[in-house]
């Protein structure tokens, strides 16, 4: 479970993804979209890197990891 609660059902989270990571314009949009991105587990439109439990990590858009 993750601190995060979902809106949609007023539980905690219950994700694979243990962290979500955006680069957006400004910090606080950054933040809003990562938490967003977790409790839906969907990509933003921003780049994003989601890192699984299980030690995966997957990314969209241009960010590179290395």
């Amino acid at each position: 479970f993750h601190h995060l609660i979902d809106p949609r059902t007023g539980l905690p989270c219950q994700s694979d993804i243990l962290r979500a990571t955006v680069v957006a314009p400004d910090a606080s949009e950054a933040v809003v979209w990562a938490k967003v991105s977790l409790i839906t587990q969907q990509f933003s439109e921003y780049p994003t890197v989601f890192i699984y439990r299980d030690g995966r990590v997957q990314a969209n858009l241009e960010i590179q990891l290395s």
